[in-house]
């Protein structure tokens, strides 16, 4: 589920507004009484169901909800705009062998690449609820399908909005 995030106004705390939208689509979908609620790892969750995995992920216009279904035992979801900072962080999230693919790429074909690997490591990340788990330890397939660490296989999707941006979502189970 996707909600815009309202227009920035002078003053705005940018985080608040990501918490706002994030209370609204926790209210529409659960009831008005659901608040979300973290684990001691940070995962979120809804108080009124704690059982069932959620993911919230925010970019600078959308905010996200993912909610797991049936038999999946966790879900992660990440939310990005191209940008350039992904070219001055790839060394710390991309392993070898993904750096090597990066540089045979032309520079549309290295944005998309970094932001389709970003996004779907930081929704296993998410997923995985591992401390000191690492971005490179997470091994994204070439073809985008599937990620690997070393307690599992996630499923991955995407979805790529008219805006450039890009979800991913991490399904395990």
């Amino acid at each position: 589920m996707l909600i815009p995030l309202p227009e920035p106004q002078h003053g705005d705390d940018k985080r608040q507004r990501e918490r706002d939208a994030a209370r609204t689509l926790v209210a529409e979908v659960f009831g008005d009484s659901s608040r979300i609620a973290h684990h001691t790892d940070g995962a979120p969750y809804v108080d009124t169901h704690p059982y069932i995995p959620i993911s919230i992920s925010h970019s600078d216009s959308t905010c996200a909800l993912a909610i797991a279904g049936d038999g999946c035992r966790s879900i992660g979801i990440d939310i990005e705009r191209p940008r350039m900072q992904l070219r001055r962080v790839a060394t710390k999230f991309l392993t070898d062998d993904e750096y090597s693919v990066l540089g045979r790429l032309d520079e549309d074909g290295q944005l998309d690449y970094l932001l389709k690997k970003w996004t779907a490591k930081e929704a296993v990340y998410k997923a995985a609820r591992t401390p000191g788990l690492g971005l490179k330890e997470i091994r994204v397939a070439d073809d985008f399908s599937h990620a690997e660490i070393p307690t599992g296989v996630y499923s991955l999707s995407y979805h790529r909005f008219c805006n450039g941006e890009i979800l991913c979502m991490a399904i395990y189970g």
